[in-house]
């Protein structure tokens, strides 16, 4: 509520209702000042009012924002290792990270041994090979899951490499995951300019993203504002 809308040219907010005579009336609705906020419909309607009847005009928004990610650096710190080693040993993580298709600068599987291992992999972890760097993203956001921090259910913001949502610009984590490891079996050297490099950049940006606390669909509105702000009487 409280959304701001113009019909006609004149300024108010919704929910909006108003008698009008017959005709078709422009009714448009503005950008909030922060940037996390999304229209997910088109933002400006032409409503045809008959007389006698009663039109309705929607709009659609969502804000992203945070969702428990922790970054790369987060898992090659101290404060990393210690959620890894929860139960006494990290071995149990590093196990899980070996079911899925990571890899290093040369295209090889990486399956990690040691957490040292495993930092020295992750810090270094560059998008020359995108792979290289999916993989780090990947891993870093397979370990979120694990603890606990992201739900696989989660939803985020992906465009280029979604698969639902207004214009298959959005995808839930799991999905997310389930994509780059795909990717990763299939393409583990992509160096050269090619779709398949293209679609891992995607897949990187959108699990970086994440782990940043930048792209999660939030389950509640986030605050806006409007400028200008219209008075109404």
């Amino acid at each position: 509520t409280r959304w701001q809308i113009n019909v006609d040219g004149v300024c108010d907010f919704t929910p909006y209702t108003a008698n009008v005579a017959p005709g078709t009336y422009e009714v448009t609705e503005d950008t909030p000042i922060e940037s996390n906020w999304m229209h997910t419909t088109d933002i400006e309607f032409d409503a045809v009012v008959a007389a006698g009847y009663t039109t309705t005009v929607k709009f659609g928004n969502l804000c992203l924002g945070a969702g428990g990610g922790k970054t790369l650096g987060f898992w090659s710190n101290r404060n990393g290792y210690n959620v890894m080693n929860d139960g006494g040993s990290v071995a149990p993580e590093l196990n899980l990270l070996k079911d899925y298709n990571l890899r290093w600068a040369n295209g090889a599987h990486f399956d990690p041994t040691t957490y040292t291992q495993f930092r020295s992999w992750l810090l270094s972890a560059s998008a020359t090979n995108m792979a290289y760097m999916l993989s780090a993203q990947l891993a870093a956001m397979v370990l979120n899951v694990e603890a606990g921090f992201v739900s696989g259910s989660a939803l985020v913001y992906a465009p280029g490499c979604g698969n639902t949502g207004v214009g298959n610009n959005f995808i839930t984590i799991s999905a997310l995951m389930a994509a780059a490891n795909t990717s990763l079996g299939a393409n583990g050297v992509t160096v050269a300019p090619s779709p398949e490099r293209t679609y891992q950049e995607c897949l990187k940006n959108a699990l970086d993203w994440a782990n940043n606390n930048k792209n999660f669909v939030q389950p509640e509105p986030c605050p806006f504002s409007f400028y200008p702000v219209c008075t109404v009487d």
